[in-house]
């Protein structure tokens, strides 16, 4: 979902950027002759600047008028369809090895509306964790804590810099591999991604900033929703793809992929990256965030509105250059209870509901074999008598390709919206969500399972004081697993209150202890 940020100044970015596709090979020209290959093409990046975190300017809250704008889906710009079949199942099995889970150290101030420029809703976030600090990007700002001690909120726009041109869906992780953190954000009037990479594991140091126009579209087209994965050698882009320049408007082309070389962005050299056409059969294709150093990328996702398939693709290889040195391959696809976009939730104290969003992949994790991921489904609850919005999980052993389990989240007359996850070093999922309700204001809520699909009771990591009155929500939440303590993880969401008004929203950021 786009929230885009008018500033004064269009600045050109065009000349900053250098891809350019290698050799003789054409757009839509397979890399491979075998069933299930998917044509990559070539291109390359340079360095477009340094930022260093520590001299950026606080970013200024100037107001203005509200901007909420519609959740860009295949059927174009629409509210939450409650259509497609639904699951009739209880919350969770009954504990039998399900970890246990307590709320950790709580960070302040999370990011809210008041520390936006502009008045952008809803509050799309990553999170990231590594070398002691913690990082959280919001819209178009972020913040960093050294331990507990919150630093300076600063604008993305001077982050990335983007200057005035329209930044949306920010997205960053740490990779323990390399030591590392890797942010993107979407540049719209580019039709493509900005994507940083920290010099060090320092988040509050120095980064080098790339700039990547989508080569396959005309002008880049309209991107949405870019979410970013790693394995060992390579850095994944996903994101769905409009056909609009501008992004007012268009018709839905395809989700996207590009894949970097991972060496030459930590060495802030020219990035070879390949890259996809728009794939019209998938929506939200998204990579995995993958934990242990696999040589294989995964990503994943899910029809829009109702199914039962989970569709993969895998890739292989490291973009260099000079002939078709990565694979792209989709896999069989895997069969699971089936899913439908949620329906909209009850709050107390007004008539508006929170927007539950649809039933698109959420977040990808990937460690060895299991690979897990998480979306907001329709289903009734036990003891319910109505649907429900419900955060569904789904684990995937990919040695045999099938299904582990596939469990829906839920409470009677509760509902359980945009999880987001992360598999910690024992293997168990970690998943944070929101929960409302009629009675219950907008929290933060947060589980665990073990490697069967037994759930810890879910825990409140913060409570709502106030209903959210924007008609949006999410678009996404975030978890990111503590390398310096990788049983835990760190989760950031939306929650109703302090701050209320047809702009306002907040978000909590808050470690979950898993044992």
């Amino acid at each position: 979902m786009h929230k885009l940020l008018v500033l004064p100044a269009i600045v050109s970015l065009t000349a900053a950027l250098a891809f350019a596709p290698a050799g003789s090979t054409a757009l839509g020209s397979p890399n491979a002759s075998s069933a299930g290959h998917i044509a990559v093409m070539q291109g390359t990046a340079r360095v477009a600047r340094v930022v260093n975190v520590a001299t950026l300017p606080r970013a200024i809250h100037v107001g203005g008028p509200a901007r909420v704008l519609p959740r860009l889906t295949p059927d174009g710009p629409a509210g939450v369809s409650s259509s497609g079949g639904s699951a009739s199942s209880p919350s969770v099995r009954a504990p039998q090895t399900a970890p246990t889970v307590t709320a950790g150290t709580k960070l302040k101030p999370a990011l809210a509306s008041s520390d936006n420029p502009f008045g952008l809703s809803p509050p799309d976030m990553g999170l990231a964790v590594g070398g002691g600090r913690v990082i959280q990007m919001v819209n178009v700002v972020g913040r960093i804590w050294n331990g507990t001690t919150a630093g300076t909120v600063f604008d993305l726009s001077d982050f990335f810099g983007t200057g005035g041109d329209f930044i949306s869906d920010p997205w960053v992780q740490f990779d323990p591999a390399s030591g590392r953190f890797y942010a993107g954000i979407f540049d719209v009037d580019l039709g493509g991604e900005a994507i940083a990479v920290s010099t060090s594991s320092n988040a509050a140091g120095t980064y080098v900033v790339y700039y990547v126009q989508y080569p396959a579209v005309a002008n880049g087209g309209c991107p949405d929703q870019g979410k970013l994965g790693f394995d060992k050698d390579i850095v994944a882009l996903g994101f769905n793809e409009f056909s609009t320049v501008g992004c007012s408007g268009g018709s839905y082309l395809g989700a996207g992929i590009e894949i970097f070389n991972k060496a030459e962005l930590v060495a802030g050299a020219t990035v070879h990256f390949v890259y996809t056409n728009p794939l019209p059969a998938f929506f939200s294709m998204i990579p995995a965030e993958t934990m242990t150093a696999n040589v294989y990328e995964y990503f994943a996702s899910v029809d829009y509105g109702s199914g039962t398939k989970v569709h993969q693709i895998t890739s292989n290889g490291v973009p260099h250059g000079g002939g078709s040195d990565v694979t792209l391959t989709q896999l069989p696809d895997v069969t699971v209870p089936a899913y439908a976009n949620p329906p909209q939730a009850k709050q107390p104290g007004t008539s508006t509901k929170v927007d539950s969003g649809d039933d698109r992949v959420q977040h990808v994790s990937r460690r060895g074999g299991n690979l897990a991921l998480s979306l907001t489904d329709k289903c009734t609850p036990s003891g319910d008598t109505k649907n429900r919005a419900c955060a569904r999980i789904i684990s995937i052993n990919q040695v045999s390709n099938a299904l582990t389990y596939s469990r829906d989240l839920s409470k009677r007359k509760h509902f359980y919206i945009y999880p987001a996850i992360g598999l910690n070093s024992l293997n168990q999922v970690i998943v944070g969500f929101g929960d409302t309700s009629g009675g219950t204001y907008p929290r933060l809520m947060a589980s665990a399972a073990d490697l069967s699909g037994n759930f810890a009771a879910p825990l409140v990591l913060q409570s709502g004081s106030q209903p959210n009155i924007t008609t949006r929500y999410g678009d996404y939440f975030a978890v990111a697993i503590d390398p310096a303590n990788p049983t835990n993880g760190w989760i950031a969401g939306e929650v109703g209150g302090p701050l209320t008004g047809s702009s306002a929203w907040n978000t909590a950021v808050r470690l979950l202890v898993v044992s």
